[in-house]
């Protein structure tokens, strides 16, 4: 049986019908790609504002992130906000919780169990809480947290700061600071004459850095493992059998007030902060004061 052919210009002509088809199509303009969805923000803002019922200490905690410590005036209203990242892939949730009417009264992060039971397997929660507490004057605050920041600015109380691994920063606190950490950084700015009760900070193995200006009047006791570093002179009994195997004694100004620093093995100084107006020459950006 003999096969049919087409005649060589047909050939030619349904070749061109298809380059030109294709031409065409690909000289048509796209579609323009609709824009993609933005994912969920898994930060949740949380906030609180109310008074004090009855009691003049406020417990705070937050073993998920950092917190802050603001002065907020006069009277007993107590501010608090907080921004939860909800990342918990088992469904568990982060909430501000407070309790105004209890004594302590109490600000608090908590976590809430998930609503089904976690699947089996690792899990890794990267849930985070950040928060900030504004503290009206007079109103005494014990405040925690885990691994994150514990700062006080400003307060107008007393204020007692704990943390497990976390940085404590303390600056222009008018009241009895105290403050420990076990393997965390302490530094703190201290005021003069705006309290006569002993200052108190300690770590494990964390360091401790301590700055005064000439005001000040402390007696100051020092005891750790680690270095002594202070401008200001300073005198050092060694224990060698001990820990901590070094314990000094120093003054600061006319003495008086007791300021403790204690640590196993941390690092421990006392710092001189020098008044602007004490200065010959404009410091330095970046020189070594907080």
């Amino acid at each position: 049986m003999s096969q049919v052919k087409s005649p060589a210009w047909l050939a030619l002509l349904l070749c061109g019908v298809v380059v030109a088809g294709a031409n065409r199509v690909a000289s048509q303009p796209a579609s323009p790609t609709p824009p993609p969805t933005p994912a969920a923000d898994p930060v949740e803002r949380a906030s609180w504002r109310g008074e004090l019922i009855g009691s003049s200490l406020l417990e705070v905690s937050n073993p998920f992130g950092d917190l802050r410590l603001r002065y907020g005036g006069s009277g007993r209203t107590v501010e608090a906000a907080a921004a939860l990242q909800q990342l918990d892939p088992a469904g568990s949730r982060l909430e501000l919780v407070v309790d105004e009417k209890a004594d302590p009264a109490t600000v608090r992060v908590v976590r809430t169990a998930p609503a089904d039971p976690p699947p089996a397997g690792p899990r890794v929660d990267q849930s985070r809480a950040d928060m900030v507490v504004l503290v009206p004057a007079g109103i005494a605050v014990r405040a925690r947290t885990d691994r994150g920041l514990a700062e006080s600015v400003g307060l107008e109380s007393d204020v007692e700061l704990e943390t497990t691994a976390g940085q404590i920063r303390v600056r222009s606190t008018r009241g009895r600071v105290t403050a420990h950490s076990e393997r965390g950084q302490i530094m703190a700015m201290l005021l003069a004459g705006v309290t006569k009760a002993p200052q108190r900070f300690s770590t494990v193995t964390g360091s401790i850095e301590v700055w005064v200006t000439d005001s000040c009047a402390f007696d100051v006791a020092l005891a750790t493992s680690g270095r002594l570093i202070t401008d200001f002179s300073i005198q050092v009994e060694h224990r060698d059998r001990e820990e901590p195997d070094k314990v000094g004694t120093a003054k600061v100004g006319a003495g008086g007030q007791t300021l403790e620093l204690r640590s196993r093995r941390g690092d421990l100084s006392i710092r001189r902060l020098v008044e602007p107006d004490q200065l010959a020459v404009v410091p330095v950006a970046g020189a070594a004061q907080p």
